[in-house]
């Protein structure tokens, strides 16, 4: 599914759960979020930096079983307050993720990278330098095009009217 019948997908839903050990963005998890549809996921990279545990979902153990699963879901339909809940933060968690706020954690990176640059740092050789500005940079690079994918597949999905 593409365009508006994703969305329309998306806001049928009560609950999205995701069982993969490989998502590398969390794109689909942001997706759901939008439409105000918590997730529940197994703790893995590019989920657990969009899911917050009992916050807009729920984080499984990365080896969690069909039971561990069913026992999650069956939690959030029983308790309908912190399922409201969890929905208003799920659709927060969404807008956190628009341009401007990407580009400010970018921002905060750069800050924090520029901070932890020591005096004694700056009286290193230049190849030392090379060296570390080189690794900064391929993690600036890598943070930039995760937040860059997500921020377009995300804006994608709210602006569509296929």
């Amino acid at each position: 599914k593409t365009g508006q019948s994703l969305i329309d997908a998306y806001y049928a839903m009560d609950l999205f759960v995701f069982s993969s050990k490989t998502e590398t963005q969390g794109m689909v998890l942001a997706e759901a979020m939008a439409a105000a549809t918590p997730v529940i996921a197994l703790d893995a990279t590019g989920v657990r930096e969009v899911v917050s545990d009992m916050e807009n979902g729920r984080l499984l153990e990365g080896d969690a079983s069909q039971e561990n699963f069913a026992a999650a879901i069956k939690q959030f339909f029983e308790d309908r307050q912190n399922m409201d809940s969890m929905q208003k933060s799920a659709l927060e968690t969404a807008r956190g993720l628009d341009r401007s706020n990407c580009a400010s954690l970018l921002s905060e990176l750069y800050a924090d990278i520029c901070k932890t640059w020591t005096k004694e740092k700056r009286s290193a050789s230049i190849d030392d330098l090379l060296g570390d500005w080189d690794e900064i940079l391929k993690a600036v690079r890598m943070e930039w095009n995760m937040l860059s994918r997500k921020i377009d597949a995300l804006t994608k999905t709210l602006t569509s009217s296929d």
